[in-house]
């Protein structure tokens, strides 16, 4: 009689909802589906930039500033601290350089040499806004053409420099993505560097020049690389997160 009442029950269940098979022969004893847990999904490792920044401690980099003034084509180093996803603190090393010449006269050789200490807060994923604090220098070396007109006498090869250097406040906007394992690369769309403070100046060559216009040529064109704000568009960088 029993065995009469259990296709019974068992349709009675599936009209209620309860998974076929819920029911067996023999007792009425409830059996799992196979299907009610789901496989669960392996867990592939941060995906994003922003999740790899969070698992990367220090980032180091090779720096290229194609454009910009007062001089383009800056090359150099950074290294980083990366505290969290959001942020990011380190120094930077950048050099420029220049010659001046035309028709085989050379005037001058142009150095321009940039330290700074940055922060970078990065809102998303990639995009960041940049601040930064450091010292910037140029630094001339007249050319023997020039330095006949300026210095007939002669001057001593450690006093042919004319150097102009103060501190700068950086703001910059830009993009840096982590790929794979620690890979990096970045662009800084914008950089501007504004000074601060009276600055400093190097002229012991000015020592050694009588012409009194050549003299006050040099100091304006001192005061500008002094006092004068710079830029670079399209800084890009390349290197390692770890």
């Amino acid at each position: 009689m029993r065995k009469k009442f259990v296709p019974a029950i068992a349709l009675a269940a599936a009209s209620l909802g309860a998974p076929s098979g819920a029911f067996a022969d023999g007792g009425g004893q409830v059996d799992s589906p196979q299907d009610s847990h789901p496989t669960p999904k392996t867990y592939q490792g941060p995906q994003s930039s922003e999740e790899r920044r969070a698992h990367s401690h220090v980032n180091a980099s090779i720096l290229y500033a194609p454009f910009g003034l007062l001089l383009p084509g800056k090359r150099g180093a950074s290294l980083a601290w990366i505290a969290n996803e959001r942020w990011t603190v380190g120094a930077e090393y950048q050099v420029a350089d220049v010659g001046l010449s035309l028709q085989n006269v050379d005037f001058a050789s142009i150095e321009e040499e940039l330290k700074l200490a940055a922060v970078r807060w990065y809102p998303g994923n990639s995009f960041h806004l940049t601040g930064g604090f450091g010292r910037r220098r140029y630094e001339a070396t007249i050319g023997s053409s020039l330095l006949a007109k300026w210095a007939p006498a002669g001057v001593p090869a450690g006093d042919k420099v004319l150097a102009a250097q103060n501190e700068v406040l950086q703001l910059g906007v830009g993009n840096h993505w982590q790929l794979g394992p620690g890979f990096t690369f970045g662009a800084d769309w914008l950089d501007v560097y504004v000074t601060t403070g009276t600055g400093k100046l190097e002229t012991p060559l000015l020592d050694y020049v009588t012409d009194e216009s050549y003299r006050k040529s040099a100091r304006k064109v001192l005061k500008v690389l002094r006092y004068a704000p710079s830029f670079a568009v399209a800084r890009f960088d390349v290197g390692w997160s770890f």
